[in-house]
């Protein structure tokens, strides 16, 4: 740039952006594919969600509330613009909730009674059947396959939850004789990972720190 003299002006440039561009609004998706082949859903939203009823059951209390203080200042003062427009509201940000699938290496090789006793297990221990009841007991007989419907729901737990990008629990422990550990790391690493020896278990980062 020049001035009417016909110097050159120094320009610097400030880096000052003129605008910042608006992050598109990706909707919450699950882990894992709940409509793709051999799909097992433990928790539907449409379905299996209690706040959903809770959140109705709120909002007609408070619309119950509402008109009892309508009725009760009629004769009162007029309401002010903030209340008649909604301003004074406290919004709360509603969280969208997906489903829980199970990772599909193991639903591929869960037979039907093993798929039944995942759901069981994951049900009882979220509380879906009785309301703050968390805990189950699993009574297979032997030869069922009672670790690897544990491995499942362990694995789904710490992985999963309803909310997205978060894990139901963050540690599990599995209390057994010391003779039967070698034998559950072999069983997760055979199922989990690609080395289903008790070596590579110790040495999967994501096992070892779960």
């Amino acid at each position: 740039m020049r001035n009417k003299d016909g110097e050159i002006i120094e320009t610097r440039v400030s880096n000052a952006a003129l605008g910042v561009r608006r992050q598109p609004e990706i909707p919450p998706r699950p882990l894992h594919d709940p409509m793709g082949e051999h799909a097992i859903v433990l928790f539907d939203p449409t379905v299996d969600d209690r706040e959903v009823e809770r959140e109705e059951d709120e909002r007609q209390k408070a619309q119950a509330e509402e008109e009892a203080k309508l009725k009760a200042g009629s004769k009162g003062p007029h309401k002010s613009l903030a209340e008649i427009l909604g301003l004074n509201k406290v919004k709360k940000r509603e969280i969208e909730k997906v489903p829980v699938v199970i990772d599909p290496r193991l639903s591929k090789i869960l037979r039907p009674h093993q798929i039944e006793g995942v759901k069981f297990l994951y049900r009882c221990t979220t509380g879906l059947i009785v309301e703050n009841a968390y805990g189950c007991i699993m009574a297979d007989e032997m030869g069922l396959g009672k670790t690897l419907q544990c491995i499942a729901l362990m694995w789904t737990l710490l992985r999963q939850s309803p909310r997205p990008g978060k894990p139901t629990i963050d540690k599990c422990i599995i209390a057994c004789p010391s003779s039967l550990v070698r034998n559950w790391a072999n069983e997760l690493g055979e199922f989990l990972s690609t080395e289903p020896t008790y070596r590579g278990y110790m040495d999967h980062p994501q096992l070892s720190s779960d």
